[in-house]
């Protein structure tokens, strides 16, 4: 009951990356190498062995943060879908990326961030901050890929 009634999407954006949907998505699971081009990423390391999959546990650090978060894949789709949290019986917290492919070397790339439970009422609190943190991280993706195709072409 308590997740049904408390509700926070802290965060939406769609941004249009020039790069392929496979390229994005490898990016984004190579969990290890967040903090060498995310600059709201202090660190991230994967506390779970073997390939992505649902249930796959990792820790990542925000710089602004600077707590570990230990979280889990909840979604994941090769080369489309992305997203962790926290999923518990009083809270629930989901983050993450999708990907809409539009030709083979454009794609959408869509975050979200949504808290449910007793996370819902800080969430409200910090969402400015929390859509700060993400508008970076988007960014950061979007640009990742310019400066890459800049290179290419310099």
């Amino acid at each position: 009951m308590v997740l049904a009634v408390l509700r926070c999407d802290s965060f939406r954006q769609t941004d249009i990356v020039q790069a392929s949907a496979v390229d994005v998505f490898s990016l984004l699971a190579d969990i290890e190498a967040w903090p060498t081009w995310a600059s709201v990423i202090r660190s991230a390391r994967p506390l779970s062995s073997g390939p992505l999959r649902v249930g796959f546990r990792f820790e990542l650090t925000l710089k602004s943060f600077n707590r570990p978060l230990a979280t889990e894949l909840l979604e994941y789709t090769k080369d489309s879908v992305f997203v962790w949290g926290v999923a518990r019986r009083l809270v629930r917290l989901r983050h993450g990326f999708e990907l809409t492919a539009h030709g083979p070397s454009r794609c959408q790339l869509h975050h979200r961030e949504s808290a449910w439970g007793l996370l819902a009422p800080p969430s409200w609190l910090l969402k400015r901050r929390i859509c700060q943190i993400n508008q970076q991280w988007s960014a950061d993706v979007v640009g990742y890929f310019a400066n890459r195709a800049g290179a290419d072409n310099g």
